[in-house]
């Protein structure tokens, strides 16, 4: 016989490794696993619609018919997505009375006004949806809910008079490839009036103009708790902007998108507090210089440049940095993608950044183990590193290469970092130590060693090696 005698907390822990399917399976059990499953199953829920013709699954109208009848279960959604409402938007505006257009719109409003009705609700994705404005104004502006918005492909219309005192309690918006033109006045006046707004996305150039013009027309600090935005592209008469967040601390753009910045850095009360940047290099002088980045996120770009895309010839030399990439602080974590010059890279940290403790450095082509471990004598020199990616290598995990990746492992510690816990030379196989440990052990979701031995049939003088338990217990034999 099953005990369930076990402390509900240890069943929620259960709960995180366990699919809907699993849920729906575990509820009807008995009485305890209804009440600690359910929450979970409710969680996170998906309004489907098809597409075409029928507008809902039936899936999901059986789910709203539920979720209408219980307040109980309302009461545990804290995620929602609705996706693939379309309807004809030709027959929209020639036929507005016709059927199947006010069928499709009432479906709309009951969707809409139930997920107003969630009062535990903390995100809405829309996605792949023809969506009237007026419906994402009224659960942004329910009393109750702090709530995040991600739009994604989807066609937003029908611009709405928002009154102008009235306030908003979205905590992120993400406008991701979606049309909103008929309603960017009203999308826009809404961002300002979202005092509580902590994270923005927008990925549109058109967007990001609106915006800009309308903070530059009304200047003031109009978002004093956006801490993340997250844009396409920027130039100089946006800069003006950035006086409306004072309290930014992460700031991305969308790489190899080229910058109107000029050759000066941004005046340092613009953007005081920020932590964090990602962008290419023609960036970090106008938006690291003088500030407290401890973080970096950055790409080179190869190929020819264009008028709005960068190219080989925008790739920053490293001589012409001062030391932490011109920040006020140490960097404290660099993660450079399709790095074309990477001992000139991993040369300049060690020299100028001596203090960083997380490198992620993928070059543009694969290194021989001859070339990492000549690059790897380099990051020794950095004495207080706690994570190395150098994602290089592309050889098979043999027996014999992932004992040579441990000899160095076990180099970088001893004589590089002794701080350093975690390792990485490619996307097969992951290296982890305990702090109060020197034994290395791999791990990763790359084919595991011993399955493909088993299929090589190639084991030398031991035998045929199977059921191995881990990729440990395989490099501990001795060599091939």
């Amino acid at each position: 016989m099953i005990s369930f005698a076990l402390p509900p907390e240890l069943w929620l822990h259960v709960a995180d490794y366990l699919t809907r399917a699993d849920f729906r399976s575990l509820i009807p059990v008995n009485r305890t696993f209804f009440d600690l499953f359910t929450p979970s199953l409710y969680s996170d829920i998906i309004i489907a619609g098809t597409g075409r013709g029928q507008i809902l699954k039936p899936k999901a109208s059986r789910l709203l018919e539920m979720l209408e009848k219980t307040s109980r279960l309302r009461g545990y959604v804290r995620r929602c997505m609705i996706m693939n409402l379309r309807q004809n938007r030709k027959l929209t505006s020639s036929e507005p009375t016709n059927p199947q257009v006010l069928v499709f719109a009432e479906t709309v409003k009951e969707i809409f006004i139930l997920v107003g009705k969630f009062p535990s609700l903390e995100l809405v994705t829309l996605q792949r949806s023809d969506v009237p404005f007026e419906w994402i104004f009224y659960i942004c502006s329910q009393p109750n809910i702090s709530l995040g918005i991600v739009i994604s492909l989807c066609s937003v219309y029908g611009p709405v008079e928002l009154p102008s005192d009235r306030s908003f309690n979205l905590t992120s918006l993400s406008i991701l490839t979606s049309a909103i033109r008929d309603c960017m006045p009203a999308m826009i006046h809404m961002i300002r009036l979202s005092s509580s707004l902590r994270e923005l996305r927008l990925d549109t150039t058109w967007t990001l103009q609106d915006l800009f013009k309308k903070h530059v027309d009304n200047p003031g600090i109009s978002l004093p708790k956006l801490e993340i935005l997250k844009i396409y592209r920027i130039n100089l008469d946006h800069l003006e902007f950035f006086r409306s967040t004072p309290n930014l601390v992460e700031l991305r753009f969308k790489m190899g998108i080229k910058p109107e910045l000029g050759s000066s850095p941004i005046p340092v009360n613009l953007l005081p507090k920020l932590r964090r940047f990602s962008g290419h290099t023609p960036s970090f002088k106008a938006f690291i210089t003088g500030r407290p980045v401890t973080d970096i996120e950055t790409a080179d770009t190869t190929g020819p440049s264009s008028m709005s895309s960068l190219g080989t010839d925008d790739n920053i030399a490293f001589e012409d940095f001062s030391p932490n990439f011109g920040s006020s602080v140490d960097i404290l974590s660099l993660k450079w993608r399709n790095c074309t010059r990477n001992q000139a890279l991993l040369q300049y940290v060690s020299e100028q950044c001596p203090k960083i403790q997380h490198l992620d450095l993928t070059p543009t082509v694969p290194y021989t183990k001859e070339e990492l471990e000549k690059r790897l004598q380099t990051v020794k020199g950095l004495k207080m590193l706690r994570s190395l990616r150098i994602m290089s290598l592309e050889h098979v995990p043999t027996v014999r290469n992932l004992e040579w990746e441990r000899r160095q492992c076990e180099a970088l510690t001893s004589e590089g970092s002794p701080q350093l816990l975690s390792v990485s030379f490619s996307s097969l196989i992951d290296w982890n130590r305990k702090i109060d440990s020197k034994t290395w052990t791999p791990s990763g979701d790359g084919l595991p060693v011993s399955e493909m031995f088993a299929r090589s049939g190639t084991y030398g003088d031991h035998g045929y090696m199977t059921n191995l338990p881990n990729l440990a217990e395989l490099i501990s034999l001795q060599d091939l």
